[in-house]
């Protein structure tokens, strides 16, 4: 029998639509929860070309949610008319965002209420068009337009809480904590490095990040300390 336990954090802290840091955050309003995108796989920054593009993006949702805004910071390029993003999910169209006028950095939340979730994750497609001032046409665009900074998807409803073993790998993993006896055999340290590698892998892309700690004397794990929202979970594999 390995004394090895296991504790994920399903949620992480939300912030505002507004550009503040990651670290200033105000408390999720009840039944949401909220992840930077960075923790989704889809980096910090979505940039967009041209004066006209689409971007996909495809993060997961975690059981019991449904994705409700995307929070993020735009910065528009100059000489921009008017300005629009389409959100589309599964061929339909979900909202039409209005852009201010261009050369600006403002705070964006983008509906994803109605998005189709299947096989636990939501596919978006964000379809960009700018018309510029006299109809120029800027060589500046070419390489980059609107760039959304340091986004975070909001989700409505509360986690589902794990039924199967299965289940303690949800969607969306916050961190993992592993816990190891003082002094380990050869094969509880080696189950223990595969299990973080087995992780890493699993949540490819994304940072979640992965502690190795003392098993207490009395065997039992201490409590995961939940984050600021959200819910948290414990097992021990034998």
């Amino acid at each position: 029998m390995l004394a090895l336990a296991t504790s994920m954090t399903l949620c992480a802290n939300p912030i505002t639509a507004a550009a503040q840091d990651l670290e200033a955050t105000e408390p999720t309003p009840p039944g949401e929860v909220a992840f930077p995108t960075r923790n989704l796989g889809l980096g910090p920054n979505i940039e967009f070309r041209g004066n006209s593009d689409v971007v996909t993006l495809t993060f997961p949702v975690p059981a019991g949610n449904t994705p409700a805004f995307l929070d993020t910071t735009a910065e528009l390029p100059t000489n921009v008319a008017r300005g629009w993003i389409d959100v589309v999910s599964d061929g339909r169209l979900l909202t039409r965002l209005e852009l201010p006028a261009g050369g600006d950095i403002v705070p964006l939340s983008i509906p994803l209420t109605g998005a189709k979730v299947e096989n636990d994750a939501a596919v978006i497609s964000l379809d960009l068009h700018l018309v510029a001032v006299d109809n120029i046409c800027p060589e500046d665009w070419t390489l980059g337009s609107v760039r959304l900074r340091d986004g975070v998807v909001r989700y409505a409803g509360t986690p589902a809480a794990p039924q199967t073993v299965a289940d303690y790998l949800p969607p969306i993993l916050d961190r993992l904590e592993l816990y190891l006896a003082e002094d380990p055999t050869d094969a509880e340290a080696s189950v223990t490095l595969d299990l973080a590698a087995t992780v890493s892998a699993r949540y490819s892309g994304r940072q979640v990040p992965v502690d190795v700690r003392e098993l207490p004397a009395n065997g039992v794990p201490p409590p995961p300390t939940p984050r600021s929202s959200g819910r948290s979970s414990s097992a021990r594999p034998m």
